[in-house]
This record gives C-alpha cells, sequence and structure tokens, in this order.
C-alpha cells in the first residue's frame, strides 16, 4: 500500500470516531423547567385528578317516625270526693264525728267546730283502715263561714257508707255507689290512668 493511500485511510477513520447522533426530538415542554438564563431542565409532573363527593340523599337523613306515640308528663290524682252537704242552718259550733264503711273497712274520723286558728295546724284525727282525708275550711274566718269537706277517699272504693254525727246526733249520711271516670291526662296509651269519681252525704234529702 502506498503512503499516499495510508494516510487517506487513516483519516477517514478519524472522521468516523468524532461522529456524533443528535436527536431532533425535544424534551417534552410538560416536564422542562427553565431556569433564569433559559435552559432547560427535566422534571416530574404530578398530576391530580379531583375527587367528586356524593350529596347526601333524602333517604340517608334521619327522620321521626310518624307513627311512634309522643306522651307528655302531666300528673292525674284519682280516687273518691265526697261533699257533706249540711241543713240550711250550715254546720255550727259542736263535735263532729264521721263513720265510714268503704268495702268492709272502716274508719272514723273526729273534729270540732269552731276550728283552731290557721298556724295551729289541722285538727281532724283519723283512726282505720280506710285512707280518708278530711278538707277544713274557713280557719281564718268566723264560725258562721266554718266548714269541713269535701271528704277524699285515697283509694276509689266500689261501696260506701258515710255517717256523721254532731254531739252525738244525727247531721247527714248516706249509701253510695259511686261512678267512676278514666282520666289519661298525657293522652290514650300514655300513662298514668286515674280513676276519680264524686258523690254526696246530705243533712236533708240530696238534691
Amino acid at each position: 500500500m502506498s503512503a499516499t493511500r495510508a494516510l487517506l485511510l487513516a483519516a477517514a477513520t478519524a472522521a468516523a470516531a468524532c461522529t456524533v447522533n443528535v436527536s431532533n426530538t425535544p424534551p417534552a415542554e410538560d416536564n422542562m423547567q427553565r431556569d433564569d438564563n433559559g435552559n432547560g431542565q427535566a422534571t416530574a409532573k404530578a398530576t391530580v385528578t379531583p375527587t367528586a363527593t356524593a350529596a347526601p340523599t333524602a333517604s340517608s337523613v334521619p327522620t321521626a317516625d310518624p307513627t311512634a306515640k309522643v306522651c307528655t308528663k302531666m300528673g292525674c290524682m284519682g280516687g273518691l270526693t265526697v261533699e257533706v252537704v249540711p241543713a240550711k242552718t250550715g254546720f255550727g259550733k259542736g263535735s263532729y264525728k264521721i263513720d265510714v264503711v268503704a268495702d268492709g273497712k272502716k274508719t272514723t274520723c273526729e273534729l270540732k267546730l269552731p276550728l283552731p286558728a290557721c298556724d295551729k295546724g289541722h285538727s281532724t284525727t283519723c283512726k282505720g283502715d280506710v285512707g280518708v282525708d278530711v278538707k277544713e275550711v274557713g280557719c281564718d274566718k268566723p264560725l258562721a263561714e266554718q266548714a269541713f269537706g269535701p271528704l277524699r277517699f285515697r283509694e276509689p272504693p266500689t261501696e260506701l257508707k258515710i255517717t256523721v254525727t254532731k254531739d252525738g246526733k244525727r247531721f247527714a249520711d248516706g249509701t253510695v255507689s259511686p261512678a267512676y271516670k278514666t282520666v289519661q291526662p298525657n293522652g290514650p296509651g300514655c300513662e298514668p290512668t286515674c280513676k276519680q269519681g264524686e258523690a254526696k252525704v246530705c243533712a236533708d234529702k240530696c238534691p
């Protein structure tokens, strides 16, 4: 091989070794971040996908049960109330005795008119098996305006006999079979349920 041909071959080999492959595909703009000098730097870009929030539906909102029973909290008092009706002359001064027989049980109450002063307390005394309260009326009034009654029986009896004497003599009496009404102050199906009744015993014929 001549010297000239050898030199040409060496030069061609050196030129091939210095060839640089340049890609014409620019980096994706979304993945480039440029500095103040315009130089680009590849970056990772996060993608956020919004998440839809389900709105509450009518079926998910709790509602009151229209069939549920609502009871108020009113109270009531059961029992029997018996009015003592005097003669036209009224009650007057004297010692009174009230004998009660209710469903086979007995109680006797005693009191006097005129009543003691109001600050002296209740003056009627009762002994026996029947729960009865005697109301005193007019402890702050003159004798002509004083009285007693009604009698209140805590348990409603089915049969009741009352005899009232004044200074040992008949004053008023009567035998009653009370009629009762059922009271439910908070409505049907709600407690409490009370039985209430009224009656009279009279010195003369009851009106």
